[in-house]
């Protein structure tokens, strides 16, 4: 009998930031709406995963997240990508 050990990819999907005249990062402290940009990158990512493009083995942890309504810590992503098999 054979026992198959399925593989995570983690993924963290960031949309770029927008900066004022001044230099300034744009950022709202709390917002609902996502980019259309990040939207579309995950619509992408989601039909990937359910057309399992990285093999029947593979399980996916998608992240995604906007800078302008989320402060984003990188130690936290940075560890959870090397701790596992796979990820970006």
């Amino acid at each position: 009998m054979t026992t198959s050990t399925k593989r995570t990819f983690c993924s963290y999907l960031n949309k770029s930031s927008y900066c004022d005249d001044d230099g300034y990062m744009i950022q709202w402290w709390k917002s609902l709406i996502l980019s259309n940009s990040l939207v579309a990158v995950y619509g992408l990512t989601k039909a990937g995963i359910d057309r399992q493009m990285l093999g029947l083995d593979v399980e996916f942890d998608v992240e995604p997240m906007g800078k302008t309504n989320t402060e984003i810590n990188v130690d936290p992503i940075a560890a959870r990508i090397e701790a596992v098999d796979l990820g970006m």
